[in-house]
Parts: structure tokens; sequence; C-alpha cells
């Protein structure tokens, strides 16, 4: 199967949810979201479907910070102009959720389900269940991708970088919820477009990957077995654990 470590997460799914948080600078509360809903067929790795796009300023009591202020162009004001509640937000996801029986919500590391989890009323039980739900249906594809694309100093790559890796052109501005989540999708399809591809992505920077001890593993108990292994036997290996 192609990407079977990928697949088992994804393939179940009717739809991805690819989103972003940007959050406040020091309490870690959510101020804006952005997400694309892209519809798939169950088996499916991913859809040609246009993406629903969702964005909102959320409301805080909390000080944005002026680092954030400087990289999001969010500030106090523009929340009290346009930001809905934390509920209202819950509550407008969940409505374009309706038609689709198993999500599966997809960001790029910790801090989205961090700001998740900061941001929400521990006291409201929809809201506690609704962070359920999401945790039950959650993928975060910067600790699957970081297991093989790294960069020469063996360190997981940003998404920016994984942009300029694939050759995608940025759209939007840097830090734009939106934005960030439509790169996240791009670069998500350009990782399962071609598997061939993605074997000689990872076997590029094989060297500097501290994580990926399968494939070596595989092999050496090959060359204790049957006295050699070729090239062609390692890409077979990188491709089974993707």
């Amino acid at each position: 199967m192609t990407f079977p470590a990928l697949s088992a997460k994804v393939r179940p799914a009717d739809a991805l949810v690819f989103f972003d948080f940007e959050g406040t600078q020091f309490s870690h509360k959510a101020i804006a979201l952005g997400l694309l809903l892209v519809p798939k067929k169950k088996g499916d790795l991913f859809s040609g479907e246009t993406p629903v796009p969702y964005s909102c300023y959320l409301q805080t009591k909390d000080s944005i910070g002026p680092l954030v202020k400087k990289m999001t162009g969010i500030t106090p004001q523009l929340l009290r102009e346009k930001g809905v509640t934390f509920s209202k937000m819950l509550s407008d996801v969940k409505e374009l959720l309706v038609p689709y029986s198993e999500p599966l919500f997809v960001s790029y590391g910790k801090n989205d389900t961090m700001m998740l989890s900061r941001s929400l009323d521990f006291g409201k039980p929809e809201e506690v269940k609704d962070r359920l739900y999401l945790f039950q249906h959650y993928f975060d594809f910067e600790a699957y991708l970081s297991r093989y694309l790294v960069g020469p100093d063996g360190m997981p790559l940003s998404i920016h970088r994984l942009l300029d890796l694939y050759q995608i052109p940025t759209e939007g501005r840097l830090h734009d919820p939106l934005s960030d989540s439509r790169a996240l999708l791009s670069i998500y399809q350009a990782f399962v477009r071609d598997e061939k591809e993605s074997v000689d992505r990872v076997l590029s920077c094989y060297g500097s990957n501290r994580i990926l001890w399968k494939p070596a593993k595989a092999l050496a108990d090959q060359l204790l077995e049957k006295g050699s292994v070729t090239l062609d036997d390692f890409r077979k290996e990188i491709a089974k654990s993707l």
C-alpha cells in the first residue's frame, strides 16, 4: 500500500480539516483561526475537491503581546470589532462538519492543540466535549513528516522551509492562519502526490535523520541473511515506512 503509515490515519476520513491558530504571546490564548475543509472519499489520501474555507478572529481578555501584534497585525481593537467568542467559533465549525461522519483535523505541530486547550472554558461541558472530539480525530502532520524530512542539522523543517523545498508559491501574508492552513494543505498534497519523489526526498536527507531507523534495521537484517543489499532495497524499505 502506498504510504502505509500515513494511510492508516488518513484513509478512513471523509474530510480533512487543515487548521491553524494564532495566539497571544504570553498566555497562548487563541486570537484567530483559519481552516480549510477538504471533502474526500473514504479510502483516498487526498481529494481534488475545492476546499471550504473558514476564518475568524477570537475575543480574548489576555494581552496580545507586542511581538504577536507586529507579526499578525492583530490588535485589541480589531478583536473588539470583529472577534467572536470561542463558543461561537466552535459552533460555526461544527456546522461546517455536519455532512461528514469521519473528519480528520490536521495541523502542523503541537501549538495549535495547546492553544485550543488554553482557550476553551472547562466549565462548559459542550466545549470540553468538542475538545475531546478533536483529539480523537486529530493528526499532527509535523510529528509524522519530521520522521522523514529534516534539514542538514537533523531538525524538522518549518512550514516556510517546506514551501521552499517543494517550490510552492506563498499565498497571503505570513502568520495569517488561513494562509498557513492553505500552505499546509499544499505541502500535504505535494508529499502524497508522488510516492517515488517522496522516497527520493527522504533518501536525500537520510544521512542527517536521527529518527528513521527502521529501513536501516531492515537492511542490516537483510545483509546478515542474504549477504548483500542494494539502493533499490533501501528505497523499498523507506517506502514501507511512510
